[in-house]
């Protein structure tokens, strides 16, 4: 049987900081059991059940959840090319909710760049552009659309149907960008930090960004700790494998705002908040620090987290 290998994670990966409080211990059935994107044939003889479980732990300074351990980046491939089903992700370009969405997040793009600069050309990056489904919906004349993504099989999908994509944002020059676009990506990423240092120099200083992440909130995960102790959770987001980084919609915020990032009110309403995701747009810091109602929750955070237990 196969080994795949888990590697320890010493420190939060928003905030850096290394001291967390264990939460509970991840089983498999967990999220397999109303999973459809996995093969359990090819699941059960690739050696990946045999691992230990995966505990998430929540940070004690910023209060993100987070895997103690991740596949190692062999693995991680391993598991998208053998366990995970790739037809059922890519039936989510035909979903006509989600491109409806797609077609209503384009417009407030183009309108709030256009208004605010007058843009002749807009640039747009989209950062973990899976099939190419976002891009597919904002290309058009005036805008110049590229995608990054890391998945082999998912850019030839992309380049086959004229949509433009790369495998490192690395590999563009000369371009900022007016449009950053990121849907369901950060959650998967081992270090998002390095992530968002190696984005900001391709950001216009007058950019809009947008980040979706699945909604982990303070009382999705207390619920969760609770059903942990008689195992009885079903959560499909919960797939450790992948999932490495649980946000709540105050983790979010804090990690957009330690990076020179403010919340911004394009429609109505400052942020998204779904039972299944929280969704903001954002843009350079025009105020110094977050809102007071955020500070006080964040003091509220810590002061629980730091707490003897």
């Amino acid at each position: 049987m196969q080994k795949y290998d888990l590697i320890p994670r010493s420190k939060c990966p928003i905030c850096n900081y290394k001291v967390s409080k264990r939460l509970f211990e991840v089983l498999p059935e967990y999220f397999l059991s109303n999973n459809t994107t996995i093969d359990i044939k090819k699941l059960e003889t690739s050696g990946l059940l045999s691992l230990d479980n995966i505990w998430l732990l929540q940070c004690k300074n910023c209060a993100l959840v987070y895997n103690e351990k991740v596949l190692s980046a062999q693995w991680q491939e391993k598991f998208w090319k053998e366990v995970f089903i790739p037809s059922k992700s890519r039936e989510k370009i035909y979903n006509p909710k989600k491109r409806i969405e797609f077609y209503r997040r384009s417009f407030e793009f183009t309108h709030y760049s256009l208004s605010k600069k007058g843009h002749v050309q807009l640039n747009v990056i989209d950062y973990g552009a899976g099939w190419g489904d976002f891009l597919s919906v904002i290309s058009s004349d005036g805008i110049n659309a590229i995608g990054i993504e890391i998945d082999s099989d998912k850019i030839a999908y992309s380049k086959k149907n004229g949509i433009n994509v790369v495998e490192s944002i690395e590999l563009i020059s000369n371009t900022k960008f007016n449009i950053f676009h990121s849907d369901q990506v950060f959650e998967h990423l081992e270090n998002p930090q390095a992530h968002i240092d190696l984005i900001k120099p391709y950001l216009d200083d007058d950019f809009i960004g947008y980040i979706s992440v699945p909604n982990y909130n303070q009382d999705r995960i207390n619920e969760l700790i609770k059903k942990a102790d008689d195992k009885t959770i079903i959560d499909k987001d919960l797939i450790v494998w992948d999932h490495l980084n649980f946000f709540s919609p105050e983790t979010l915020h804090y990690f957009l705002d330690k990076n020179g990032f403010e919340v911004v009110n394009i429609k109505n309403g400052e942020a998204i908040e779904t039972p299944e995701n929280t969704s903001v747009y954002f843009r350079n810091k025009r105020t110094p620090t977050i809102g007071a109602p955020k500070a006080r929750f964040f003091n509220r955070m810590i002061q629980y987290l730091k707490a003897p237990k």
